[in-house]
Formats: structure tokens, C-alpha cells, sequence
């Protein structure tokens, strides 16, 4: 518990980072700064649809990604059967246990709380005023593409299925990542062979891709990728542990 804190608060799913969560911790570190609050985002161990629609990302990409913005507490919250049953105003209590929660900012599709208790980004400060706290709600806008469409998860994930990498690059403001650094692999001539089975993040369509790796001691190096029959094989890197590969284009 951080009893003696007083927090900046950003809470969300945050799967598959992309410009309006970049918005969402943005704000947060100027809520932070502005009131003299230490800054948390707080997230689930898992997205409650990955399971059927795949995930954008892993805990510890999501992870690095907050760090970047010079958060002082990452905290996940185990999306256990038991705590999706819990009601929104339950959740709010849960969160004013941990410390003064100054700030709180979300996206406007926020909601917590099991379907028949469920409150939205517009209760969060009534909320709050229930438990005790005087707790400013800040209600981040959706961030819009240059048509004017709402940039979302959902948008992200029917790119990476058309294998339109270029455009995910754009709205997330960097490029689609999968985490390598737990998933087994075999050595096959020259190459590393992954299963696709093994790999718990959305995959593009089948084909070739220009990518980067990024190494186990920090190197970056340009590599390519191949996705067919089940499996994606990668050049062996000077023998190097892959952790992350950026996708960047199909070639």
C-alpha cells in the first residue's frame, strides 16, 4: 500500500499501445508534475478478449512502453474470475485503499465493474466523492486518424490481420512488436524456426516482412521475417537472443 502517496492515476486495458493511450500517459505525467503526485497506471494481466481476438502485446512490452514516459508505479491487476464479478463502485472502494488518488485519468470508454453494476468515465469522480476523496477525473477524448476514425485496439488489430504494418505504425506511433524472448524456438539451417501456436500475440497474414530485432543486449538489428505453414522463421542473428522483433513492413 502506498498509504502516504498521493497519486496520479491512468487505468485501462492498454493492449496493443497505440496514440490515444499515448494521450492517456501524456496527461498523466502533466497531472503528476502539475499537483505534485507520484504517477501509477494500472492495468490487467490479461484483456479479457484476447482470448478469442489475440493480444496486441504482452505485459512486459506494455511495461517498457510506460516506462518511456517516466511513470513511478506500473501495477497489474490479476483479471481472475472472482474480480470480473466484483461491482464498478467495489473497484473504485479497492482503489482508494492503496493511497489519495489526486488525479485519475482515463479514456472515454472507460467502465469497470461486472455488467449489471458497471459505471463509466462519467461516475468515476462521484464515485470517488463516496469513498472520501475529492478526486479530479480527467475524460480523454478518443484520438482520431487522418479520416477522422477513431483510433482504437479494435482498429489496430484488423490492420495487422490485412498486414497493413505501415498504417499500425502510424496510429501507434511505432512500430507492432512481438515479444520472443519466452517463446521457444529451433535452430533449422541458418535460421530460427518459431510456432505460431506458441506465440500468444495477433500474427499478420502469411508472407515475408522487413523487421528489426532487438537483442538481448539492447542491440537493434535489421532482420526479415517469414510466416508460412505454421511457423515464422528469422535469420540467426550472430547466434544473439532475439527478445523483441519490430515488424515494419511486408516486402
Amino acid at each position: 500500500m502506498l498509504s502516504n502517496e498521493h497519486l496520479a492515476v491512468a487505468i485501462g486495458v492498454f493492449d496493443g499501445v497505440h496514440r490515444g493511450h499515448s494521450l492517456i500517459f501524456s496527461k498523466l505525467q502533466y497531472w503528476a508534475r502539475g499537483r505534485g503526485s507520484k504517477s501509477m497506471v494500472i492495468t490487467f494481466d490479461h484483456n479479457p478478449k484476447a482470448a478469442t481476438i489475440g493480444s496486441l502485446d504482452t505485459l512486459r512490452l506494455r511495461e517498457e512502453y510506460v516506462e518511456s514516459f517516466s511513470v513511478d508505479f506500473f501495477v497489474v491487476i490479476d483479471f481472475s474470475d472472482d474480480f470480473s464479478k466484483i461491482s464498478g463502485s467495489e473497484f473504485i472502494r479497492l482503489l482508494c485503499t492503496m493511497s489519495r488518488i489526486d488525479t485519475v485519468i482515463v479514456g472515454e470508454d472507460f467502465k469497470c465493474g461486472n455488467p449489471r453494476t458497471r459505471i463509466t468515465a462519467k461516475d468515476l469522480e462521484g464515485e470517488f466523492a463516496r469513498c472520501g476523496q475529492k478526486t479530479l477525473v480527467d475524460i480523454c477524448r478518443p484520438v482520431l486518424d487522418d479520416e477522422g476514425i477513431r483510433i482504437s485496439s479494435t482498429m489496430l488489430r484488423e490492420l495487422i490481420l490485412q498486414g497493413n504494418l505501415d498504417r499500425v505504425s502510424t496510429l501507434s506511433g511505432k512500430s507492432y512488436e512481438l515479444d520472443l524472448e519466452s517463446v521457444p524456438f529451433s535452430r533449422e539451417g541458418d535460421g530460427l524456426l518459431f510456432m505460431t501456436s506458441s506465440i500468444g500475440q495477433l500474427l499478420p497474414p502469411e508472407g515475408r516482412y522487413r523487421t528489426e530485432a532487438v537483442m538481448e543486449d539492447g542491440r537493434v538489428l535489421p532482420s526479415s521475417m517469414q510466416i508460412d505453414g505454421g511457423c515464422i522463421q528469422l535469420p540467426a542473428i550472430e547466434n544473439g537472443q532475439i527478445r523483441t522483433l519490430r515488424i515494419i513492413t511486408k516486402e
